[in-house]
C-alpha cells in the first residue's frame, strides 16, 4: 500500500508560497492598516485596547507564520521530506493499529 509522492515543480512551489505569504501578511496587517473596504481600523481600535489588540494579533497570527516558515523550509526538497515521513511515521502507525488494537482480542 505504497503511495507515490509527486513533488511540485519549483515554479508551482514559489507561486503557492507567495500566495501563503500574502495571506499571512494580510492576517498580520488587517487590524492595523486601513485596507479600504476590507477592514475598519477605527472600529477595531474603538472596541479593544492597544494591549489587547497586540495580544490578539500575536495569538492568532503566530501559528500561521510558523506554517509559512515550515512551507518555506520544506520547499525545494522535491518530496524527500514527505517520503521520509511516510516511511518512518505512517507505516509503523498502521502496523501498530492493525496489530495492537485489532489483533488483541
Amino acid at each position: 500500500m505504497s503511495e507515490h509522492v509527486f513533488p511540485a515543480s519549483q515554479q508551482v512551489e514559489i507561486i503557492l508560497i507567495a500566495f501563503q505569504f500574502f495571506q499571512v501578511l494580510f492576517l498580520w496587517l488587517h487590524d492595523w492598516i486601513p485596507l479600504g473596504r476590507l477592514n475598519d481600523v477605527s472600529a477595531v481600535r474603538s472596541q479593544d485596547t492597544m494591549m489587547c489588540l497586540v495580544v490578539v494579533t500575536l495569538i492568532q497570527n503566530v501559528p500561521f507564520t510558523i506554517g509559512l516558515l515550515f512551507s518555506v523550509l520544506r520547499s525545494g526538497t522535491k518530496g524527500r521530506a514527505a517520503t521520509a515521513m511516510q516511511s518512518t511515521t505512517i507505516v509503523p502507525l498502521q502496523i501498530a493499529a492493525i496489530g495492537g488494537w485489532y489483533g488483541s482480542a
